[in-house]
């Protein structure tokens, strides 16, 4: 695993670059998770989606064995709402992967194009 921050020069301890003081604590798998959750309900916000879920929800959802099967491949996992109308709220997403994502998407694509 690669982490996202690099250490900050040395005798530097600005919160930033403090980890005692994270929401995350000191882990590097925990603050990549938070600073992924963070982009997630960003870009939620950004397409006027509703977005219900907390940093806890999130870390509960993905579990570390679930997590380092993340990625842009087709089997890769993914975060996907089981209902799309319904927003990302804790009892409406499931972890599936991209291939499944992507073939229910188009599904759904389907199925409004019928009506």
């Amino acid at each position: 695993m690669v982490a996202c921050y690099t250490p900050p020069p040395k005798g530097k301890r600005t919160r930033r670059f403090d980890p005692d003081k994270w929401v995350t604590g000191p882990d590097p798998l925990r603050r990549n998770k938070y600073y992924a959750y963070l982009k997630h309900r960003a870009q939620a916000k950004y397409r006027g989606e509703s977005y219900s879920l907390t940093w806890e929800d999130w870390e509960t959802v993905w579990e570390d064995h679930l997590w380092e099967q993340r990625g842009k491949g087709s089997s890769a996992l993914c975060l996907a709402q089981i209902d799309c109308d319904k927003g990302w709220h804790a009892g409406n997403v499931e972890i599936i992967s991209r291939n499944e994502q992507v073939s229910k998407t188009h599904l759904g694509r389907r199925k409004n194009a019928g009506s």
